[in-house]
């Protein structure tokens, strides 16, 4: 990835991020920052509209996320996220982060109550997952994910996630809460954040 700057020395705030395929051939995302009293309020996520590897040439394209923070300089925290369709016109899901001392404990994903794009508008829908995680601020790791039913009141899988030196190393999917028959595991292997599926 890419990211462009403005501002004085030591006031410096990113504008855009331009996040890159996996080979760097091309541009996949756009990411534009926004500010308000200098602190981060919202991020909004473009997939890039044409093929280029070329930050001055890309085009925006669908709107793939908008995520909204809370906090002074520096202390931002992610509140809620809004995931698009592939067209970008259509919210589909929403995120909600839940923070403990400032760390990360817990986010919960809904999928969205009516049909629509502005995100002062749409509803929560039924639950769809809640992850807990656990770690200090900037550490946090996922522990366990509760995935529901449709109607978003029974959950139907719990995957728990195992780490090794801070690498995701395993994830095993059970039925239902907690339990004890095995729906699936997979093995990762990788450094911290490169973790790559070996093998389900």
């Amino acid at each position: 990835s890419e990211t462009v700057y403005t501002g004085n020395e030591g006031e410096e705030k990113a504008l855009k991020t331009y996040n890159y395929n996996f080979d760097g051939s091309a541009i996949k995302t756009v990411t534009e920052f926004f500010y308000t009293a200098d602190a981060l309020s919202s991020s909004n996520t473009y997939r890039a509209g044409n093929v280029t590897n070329v930050m001055a040439d890309v085009v925006l394209g669908a709107m793939k996320s908008i995520t909204d923070y809370t906090g002074n300089e520096g202390e931002e925290k992610a509140l809620k996220t809004y995931n698009y369709n592939f067209d970008g016109d259509t919210i589909k899901t929403i995120t909600s982060f839940t923070y403990t001392n400032d760390a990360l404990t817990k986010s919960v994903t809904n999928k969205a109550g009516n049909v629509e794009g502005d995100t002062t508008k749409v509803t929560l829908g039924a639950k769809r997952s809640e992850t807990i995680y656990t770690g200090n601020e900037g550490e946090e790791k996922a522990q366990k994910t509760y995935n529901y039913d449709f109607g978003g009141t029974v959950i139907k899988t719990t995957t728990t996630f195992t780490y090794t030196a801070d690498a995701l190393t395993l994830s095993t999917t059970t039925k239902l809460q907690d339990g004890t028959v095995k729906k699936s595991e997979t093995v990762y292997t990788g450094n911290e954040g490169e973790e790559k599926a070996l093998k389900t």
